[in-house]
């Protein structure tokens, strides 16, 4: 009997680059092509909506919380496990937290070596938003958005194939330039634009990526962990899980939160990785995000009214925890006042990531 030797393809990419609905995208067009696909999710908190974005594609899910893949390496190889002893998956999509570098060697090469020919390593996939490239390159950041900008041209360097997403959106000239001056600074890697939404450029993506003859792991990154641990302590990450009492529409009260937010942090100024929003009860789930100034949209609806709703939020911004804490607070407030429904907290978390400190390491040229 021949082993059955499943495709192990990380993702990675700075926060809000759509890595999420990419890997969605990618699970759904697999299934259609005959594949079985199981998901794993990463974030360094405990409640992540990414895991009901990508259980929508129907396949199963596996999670990794309070710590990124490489720091927690161990509970990545034991979901790993089960999810292959459970499902015999023919592809293992693995989406990295957003504020992670140095996968190549903390993550993929370690894999490498752990499983051996049990397992098949796709290429490293960074996946990364025109639109933030542009926003990384204003002249008048701060200092703390300069040190994020160089955190996701870390993840650029370490990339075997770049993805250019939201390809369904016209860019800018601006974001086209962007573009191409990451395809100059990084000549030798592969870039693809691609849709999540459309398909465009998904089927060419995922024949070049799942090609056995594509090299994995190849580019070596320097990289300083101090400035690396510094640049991801300047975000907030904030997490709840609410109740809302009384009835409720779930799209107009998420619609409000959402303008609230965006309003709230743009005033404040700081880098907005991503504020990802669901309400609803039961299956059913109005669901939107906000991505950067002016930047916010609903992507699901609840349609109708409901004797209550479940809400939960994940909020990854450049400010102090307890000071996006207090921001998201208050704005819940408002809006669930403006709307006549009390709030009950049923679970909050406001921390920064720890400092990064890998299982193992594995550089190139072990």
């Amino acid at each position: 009997m021949t082993p059955h030797t499943p495709v192990v393809g990380l993702v990675g990419g700075f926060l809000g680059a759509g890595k999420t609905t990419l890997l969605a995208a990618m699970a759904a067009r697999l299934r259609s092509n005959g594949a079985s696909v199981v998901i794993v999710t990463n974030d360094q908190g405990t409640e992540l909506l990414d895991t009901d974005t990508a259980q929508k594609a129907g396949v199963p899910v596996g999670e990794v919380t309070d710590g990124c893949f490489c720091c927690r390496f161990d509970d990545l190889a034991a979901v790993i496990d089960v999810l292959v002893e459970e499902h015999r998956p023919d592809v293992i999509l693995a989406e990295a937290v957003g504020s992670c570098t140095d996968l190549a060697a903390t993550v993929v090469r370690p894999l490498r070596a752990a499983y051996g020919a049990k397992l098949r390593l796709a290429p490293l996939m960074v996946a990364v938003d025109p639109h933030r490239l542009v926003e990384l390159a204003a002249p008048d950041l701060d200092r703390q958005a300069l040190e994020l900008g160089w955190l996701l041209h870390t993840q650029l360097e370490e990339a075997d194939r770049i993805v250019a997403t939201k390809a369904d959106l016209a860019a800018t000239d601006e974001q086209a330039a962007a573009l191409a001056e990451i395809a100059a600074d990084y000549a030798g890697t592969p870039l693809t634009r691609v849709s999540s939404l459309t398909g465009d450029g998904l089927d060419q993506l995922l024949d070049d990526w799942i090609a056995p003859t594509a090299p994995v792991a190849s580019r070596a990154l320097t990289i300083d962990y101090e400035r690396y641990g510094a640049a991801e302590a300047m975000l907030g990450w904030v997490d709840r899980r609410l109740r809302l009492d009384g009835t409720v529409d779930p799209d107009a009260w998420l619609g409000d939160l959402l303008v609230a937010l965006d309003r709230a942090l743009t005033r404040q100024g700081g880098l907005v990785g991503h504020v990802k929003l669901s309400a609803g009860s039961g299956e059913r789930r109005a669901k939107g995000s906000v991505i950067g100034p002016g930047r916010y949209s609903v992507d699901e609806r609840h349609d109708g009214a409901a004797d209550g709703a479940d809400v939960l939020i994940n909020a990854r911004v450049e400010m102090s925890p307890a000071g996006l804490a207090a921001l998201v607070d208050e704005c819940v407030r408002l809006v669930s006042t403006r709307h006549g429904v009390g709030v009950v907290v049923r679970s909050a978390s406001d921390k920064a990531p720890g400092f990064p400190r890998p299982t193992h390491r594995i550089p190139a040229s072990a």
